[in-house]
């Protein structure tokens, strides 16, 4: 094929885009009019009132947020959802603006990403969010740019581009509260642990302000790897965060790993984690542990800003939030939690 005729081609190919691109109507009949208008016109002035959020993809890919009377949640775990996305997508969709319509032909939408989310085909994202005053329905298509997305109202003929820009994900577990545990890891004064290989072993620090962790009965002949080998244990539980939640299943039969950690103002978590498959998943109990938080209140009250009404409210809080729920945590953090004792020592 010469290179004149693989020229004409492909401007044929890019004319053939434009045009699908192109609105259905003169830009004088539609445009004007339609930029800088809501795609939602009356939506934001109900954003308190909305009471679900339905998110769906071709492939069965689904998410149903529900409005409770303590916030958000995630009808598929029945836990918790992260009250400040929704909060920004119900912003988003309520706000969203008009900045050009697009083609109303559906041979066309395919090339947006908005065409109706029927099939594993369709690469687009539904959203349904809904109020007692209606159900509104919008395709979420492909970006344009860093600011700005393909959208089409369900059931209308026009697509549009609207900003700003919606990146919507239909995973359930993109929408949980990720939050678990926070603790500082200068308050730990002491993790035990049952590894899945290798002995137990307990980490400790005798007093508040000692930069690292020891272990408690070395191996006979064995050596950390260096002062700070343990330290990271410590590190854990802060910021610690799930991937995914399930119930917790009594009928399951605990799992065989084990860490216990103790901080100098009284509060103890107990963690049990198994394997199922590739997910690490532990169960969490918080208490309060008023004669630990005795023993070292003269050293906390002089270094730590937390009291012992505020631990014990610190446990409650951890508590109520986890007892019942499985927590898949990232892999590093189920691994680096149930270390083993000779990951930290020197080599025989």
């Amino acid at each position: 094929m010469s290179p004149r005729r693989v020229g004409l081609l492909v401007l044929a190919a890019i004319a053939i885009t434009v045009l699908a691109l192109w609105p259905g109507r003169k830009p004088s009949e539609t445009g004007g009019a339609l930029a800088g208008t809501k795609v939602f016109p009356d939506a934001r002035a109900q954003i308190n009132e909305i009471t679900e959020l339905r998110l769906a993809r071709g492939d069965g890919t689904k998410t149903t947020l529900r409005r409770r009377p303590h916030g958000w949640e995630v009808a598929e775990r029945g836990y918790p959802a992260d009250s400040g996305k929704v909060r920004r997508l119900l912003l988003d969709l309520t706000g969203l603006e008009v900045l050009e319509e697009k083609t109303h032909d559906p041979a066309s939408y395919a090339l947006l990403g908005v065409e109706d989310v029927a099939g594993p085909q369709a690469s687009g994202v539904r959203v349904e969010f809904v109020s007692p005053q209606a159900t509104r329905v919008l395709i979420i298509g492909k970006p344009s740019g860093s600011r700005a997305s393909f959208v089409r109202v369900g059931g209308q003929p026009a697509s549009l581009l609207a900003r700003p820009q919606l990146m919507v994900e239909a995973s359930p577990r993109r929408w949980l509260d990720t939050t678990l545990i926070d603790v500082d890891a200068a308050r730990v004064q002491r993790v035990e642990v049952t590894p899945a290989s290798g002995p137990a072993y307990v980490a400790i620090r005798e007093h508040p302000g000692i930069a690292d962790l020891g272990i408690e009965s070395l191996p006979k002949g064995r050596a950390l790897s260096g002062p700070g080998a343990a330290t990271a244990l410590a590190s854990g539980f802060h910021g610690l965060t799930l991937d995914d939640v399930r119930p917790a299943d009594p009928a399951t039969a605990p799992g065989p790993l084990h860490a216990r950690v103790s901080t100098f103002d009284g509060l103890v978590l107990e963690f049990t984690g198994r394997r199922d498959g590739t997910h690490g998943l532990v169960t969490i109990i918080a208490r309060y542990d008023d004669a630990l938080a005795r023993r070292f209140a003269d050293p906390v009250k002089a270094a730590s800003p937390h009291t012992a009404p505020d631990v014990g409210k610190e446990a409650a809080t951890i508590a109520a939030r986890t007892r019942g729920w499985q927590f898949e945590l990232p892999g590093w953090k189920f691994d680096a939690i149930f270390r083993p004792l000779e990951e930290m020592l020197k080599p025989r």
